[in-house]
């Protein structure tokens, strides 16, 4: 799948080509058929509105959106563009060959985003037989804000007071531990690291895209980590999981413990730096200062 999506991108950005509706469609087919996800993505649209639309759980600006209900991502070409003008001070970091290649990465990664949650719908009704860390993780957080349960609450028949009072405590339950949610997470460090294995596989003419790339990934995997004054760094899947709806299954979660030092020695007995970073489990001060110490040396935090 890497080699066909890098060959996409490779030949719309050599001529010159910003992603449009046909590059959208092509890498949705291919990430679909590669990924079995028939049954969760049938539709794309990119939406040129004038009007920017906002999540309506959040502040922040909406660069797409996957539909699990009408199985479709909708890429809000206005909004994109907002935030390619941003990373726009980035661009002397690059070689004029990178440049052509930086603005559909950039866009490819947020479609590829969209895709890992329809990825994630198919984890959490399909893979039952496998049950990994990872779905472990998504089918708890699902207890929480995911749409599934408000489409079962109108099929049923409940009032729909109710409904709406329901659906507002899970919007701000969303908006509220936005950088903590397992969903997301998830989704922006497994579309970022796509991109970077695309990138691999031609960085002796991308090196400074690799480099770039390899520090947006640093960033997402730190997404929801905070330090403490008293020595302790927040565990943002243990954060956002002490929900009434899903407290009783993480509390039978093998990596959660009932203090800090505990969680975190289970944590590093049986997953990498990488793994627990991944996943949003504990990590030491050590280790998270590293990390700091990374992106502050890193060329993407020294541009200019």
């Amino acid at each position: 799948m890497t080699v066909k999506l890098l060959k996409l991108l490779f030949d719309y950005s050599k001529q010159g080509k910003i992603v449009d509706q046909n590059y959208m469609d092509k890498l949705v087919e291919i990430v679909v058929r590669e990924e079995g996800l028939n049954n969760y993505v049938r539709r794309t649209k990119i939406v040129t509105d004038e009007i920017q639309k906002r999540n309506i759980s959040s502040d922040r600006i909406t660069l797409a959106v996957y539909s699990s209900l009408y199985k479709r991502i909708s890429l809000y070409a206005n909004n994109v563009n907002r935030i390619l003008e941003c990373y726009e001070q980035y661009l002397p970091l690059f070689t004029p060959v990178e440049q052509l290649f930086f603005r559909n990465i950039t866009i490819s990664q947020i479609i590829l985003h969209e895709l890992e949650h329809a990825n994630q719908e198919r984890m959490i009704e399909e893979d039952y037989q496998k049950e990994s860390l990872e779905t472990t993780i998504l089918r708890l957080s699902d207890k929480i804000v995911r749409p599934r349960h408000i489409e079962k609450l109108l099929e049923s028949g409940y009032p729909s007071h109710l409904i709406a009072i329901y659906i507002k405590a899970k919007e701000r339950y969303y908006k509220e531990n936005y950088m903590t949610d397992p969903h997301e997470r998830l989704a922006e460090i497994k579309s970022q690291q796509q991109i970077l294995d695309m990138l691999e596989l031609i960085k002796d003419i991308t090196p400074n895209l690799v480099d770039y790339e390899g520090t947006s990934k640093i960033e997402r995997l730190l997404r929801g980590y905070i330090e403490y004054d008293y020595d302790m760094i927040s565990v943002p899947t243990f954060e956002y999981l002490q929900n009434p709806l899903a407290f009783e299954e993480l509390s039978r979660f093998h990596c959660y413990q009932n203090n800090y030092d505990d969680s975190l020695k289970v944590a590093k007995k049986h997953y990498s730096l990488e793994e627990r970073l991944t996943y949003g489990l504990s990590i030491d001060q050590k280790e998270y200062q590293y990390c700091q110490e990374v992106l502050q040396l890193s060329k993407k935090y020294n541009v200019g």
